[in-house]
């Protein structure tokens, strides 16, 4: 599993990795308002067959389940705003995150593997991949979903800190929680 966030350009993300390492994978998305939008980045993600997208709905959780026991390659950028899920602090805010996909993680054996693009200039990406995220305590127990998001979280806020015109966000990413 790749993890990343809506940092340096996420969308060059799928075609470069199908194109130099052969790698195609199922991306969770939440549908764009906007209809040309919309078809835009569903043109754009299909080329050479690069991803194939995950609605991020009841039916996806589905579809995501049923790829992760097929052991396909799934992408995830874990900074979506979810209205479900547990409150988790990012960026030293609570922010309402799909925990869910860790249990799931763990339950299929998964590496889970965050991998963050930047923007070297107009041409130019850097795609660089960080050590895994341990899903697992050095006795083998499943470590709790919260520690692991905080983690993971960390780890997008490292990037964030660094270089914070790479992160782009539109939404209300801190909406009302439940």
């Amino acid at each position: 599993m790749f993890l990343s966030g809506h940092i340096g350009n996420w969308e060059i993300y799928p075609p470069a990795l199908a194109h130099h390492l052969g790698i195609h994978f199922n991306g969770l998305y939440r549908t764009p308002n906007n209809p040309m939008v919309a078809d835009l980045l569903r043109d754009m993600r299909s080329i050479k067959g690069a991803h194939k997208t995950i609605p991020k709905s009841k039916k996806g959780a589905k579809q995501l389940i049923q790829h992760m026991k097929k052991k396909e390659h799934i992408g995830f950028l874990f900074d979506q705003k979810y209205n479900e899920g547990k409150p988790v602090p990012f960026l030293g805010q609570n922010a309402m995150s799909y925990t869910a996909i860790i249990p799931l993680s763990q339950r299929y054996n998964y590496t889970v593997i965050p991998s963050q693009v930047k923007r070297l200039d107009k041409y130019n990406f850097e795609i660089t991949f960080h050590e895994p995220i341990a899903l697992f305590d050095a006795d083998g127990k499943a470590r709790d979903e919260i520690d692991v998001f905080l983690d993971m979280n960390a780890q997008l806020e490292a990037w964030i800190k660094e270089a914070p015109a790479q992160w782009l966000w539109l939404h209300r990413r801190w909406g009302k929680q439940k």
